[in-house]
């Protein structure tokens, strides 16, 4: 996302199509006027819910989003129409074209923190809250990890 020192450019924006209110596919893509994000919710999902506390926030923003500032997406509806129901992400280039969204494969893998032991030396400690470990299904073996060291 890096354009220069000061400048920021956005190569890609990751958008879900499950609406956050009710956290199912959308039907009807929507937003108001005054978010200025491209996310949308399903406006069927944001009336109902309004009926019964009426907010009118945007679930994205928190903007004022009332009735009057909402309108339907159509670029997300030609999206919904033509990906599958199977996925739930696409991701959006600065140019308005979108590809699906696939999760970058680690092999079942997360990172290893190597932690600090007593002696000096760098190893692996006992998990903690928030650390990253191999990732270990029924029935695999326990990984083997190997430390590299300068020496």
């Amino acid at each position: 996302f890096h354009r220069g020192q000061d400048d920021v450019e956005q190569l890609h924006s990751i958008v879900s199509l499950l609406c956050p209110l009710g956290k199912n596919r959308m039907r009807l893509p929507a937003r108001a006027t005054t978010c200025r994000h491209i996310q949308t919710f399903d406006l069927n999902n944001y009336l109902s819910m309004n009926q019964r506390v009426s907010s009118w926030k945007c679930p994205h923003c928190s903007q004022r989003a009332e009735f009057k500032d909402l309108f339907v997406d159509e670029y997300f509806v030609r999206v919904l129409s033509e990906v599958s129901e199977l996925n739930n992400e696409v991701t959006i280039d600065p140019h308005g074209v979108y590809q699906l969204y696939t999760k970058p494969d680690t092999g079942g893998l997360t990172q290893v923190k190597p932690e600090p032991r007593d002696n000096g030396e760098v190893g692996l400690g006992a998990p903690s809250v928030g650390d990253t470990r191999l990732a270990q299904g029924k029935g695999k073996q326990p990984a083997e990890v190997v430390l590299l060291d300068s020496d």
